[in-house]
């Protein structure tokens, strides 16, 4: 759909496509900035008919990077397809829009790796506030380093409900600890970073509890740990 005035970003209905123009081939991921209307939608992701991504989109602002993947010269064609369809507001009672939506794009950039380390809260994570951020289900921080390293990780963080965590960098578990609703502060030494992409994945075993939003009661969130503070050192 057309961007509104004084509205950020673009909803799409079922499908939505954008155009990008490059003046030569290049490899890359793409950093989106998205939310979902209401509740969460599967979502598809194509890159000139290739499917780069499955993702589940949130109602709540999160961002989402994509693996690796090749853009030509020329003309390129992103295409998001939602397999769940979408909502129109006035038929949720939340205003008189007649559109229909599934899920908005706020961002779209192109993440380039070696320029400069760089720490990127990705799958569903809530905003953060104050005192820190909570995340909903499993959730995954991406972290770009400019080379390769062998560092140590300090992760402060508390549970809505006791539970046991697992910690997975790159696919292999670095870490399962209990941690509980007064909160629990973990350090892994000597863990391997490789130039570009780390993939950090947080894996609660009880997965999220459901609580309704404060500000609006027709939104509801899913929450299960509280990340109040991560740092990385050498």
């Amino acid at each position: 759909y057309e961007q509104r005035i004084n509205e950020a970003g673009r909803w799409m209905a079922i499908n939505g496509t954008i155009y990008i123009h490059a003046k030569d081939s290049e490899q890359f991921a793409l950093n989106l900035s998205v939310v979902s209307f209401i509740r969460p939608f599967e979502v598809d992701m194509y890159l000139n008919e290739n499917l780069i991504g499955k993702f589940t989109v949130n109602p709540f602002i999160s961002t989402i990077i994509t693996e690796k993947a090749s853009m030509k010269q020329g003309e390129n064609i992103i295409k998001f397809v939602s397999k769940d369809g979408c909502l129109a507001p006035f038929s949720q009672n939340v205003s008189a829009d007649r559109r229909c939506l599934s899920i908005k794009v706020l961002e779209l950039n192109k993440l380039r790796f070696g320029d400069e380390n760089n720490i990127i809260y990705a799958k569903n994570w809530y905003a953060p506030d104050k005192n820190g951020r909570w995340m909903s289900g499993n959730a995954t921080i991406y972290i770009i380093r400019n080379g390769n390293e062998t560092l140590s990780m300090r992760i402060s963080l508390a549970s809505y409900s006791k539970n046991n965590v697992s910690f997975i960098l790159n696919s292999e578990l670095i870490n399962k600890t209990g941690v509980t609703t007064k909160g629990v502060v973990i350090i892994a030494d000597k863990l391997a970073f490789r130039q570009g992409l780390n993939k950090l994945e947080i894996v609660p075993e009880i997965g999220c509890a459901t609580v309704k939003s404060t500000n609006n009661p027709n939104i509801t969130k899913c929450i299960s740990l509280f990340l109040r503070d991560f740092n990385l050192a050498k």
